[in-house]
């Protein structure tokens, strides 16, 4: 995918079907003979669909790998109907959240070898120059 500023954007889709009320999203995935722990470099934006509530949510890497297994969103007030600590899927229905603290890893020629500073307005966000005056 391509940002605004048409440097791409890694993106990482899962399907996962709520269980109880809630999505697990895990850090890892694996297969008959091996596992494999994502990493930062590896992907920018998780986006996860719920088929059986056909939602969607976004979630910044970061967010998601901070977590050491897994990160549980609900989709459905808990039976004890607790809210306090709880991580709600609708709170990551914008992918422009997602991105927010997302910086481009990629890096043109003439800026080779200059210090960057990240900033963000209404508008976007952007990478500039940092001004030697300060």
């Amino acid at each position: 995918m391509l940002g605004s500023d048409f440097l791409p954007i890694k993106v990482q889709v899962k399907s996962l079907f709520s269980r109880k009320g809630a999505v697990v999203v895990n850090v890892t995935k694996s297969g008959p003979s091996y596992q494999f722990r994502y990493q930062r470099l590896h992907v920018d934006v998780f986006a996860i669909y719920v088929p059986d509530k056909d939602l969607i949510a976004y979630v910044n890497a970061d967010r998601l790998l901070q977590q050491r297994k897994s990160l549980t969103l609900r989709v459905d007030p808990s039976i004890n109907h607790q809210s306090r600590g709880i991580g709600w899927l609708a709170d990551y229905s914008e992918f422009q959240k997602a991105l927010r603290g997302h910086t481009q890893r990629t890096q043109t020629a003439a800026a080779a070898g200059e210090e960057m500073v990240q900033t963000a307005t209404e508008q976007g966000l952007w990478l500039v120059k940092a001004s030697a005056a300060g």
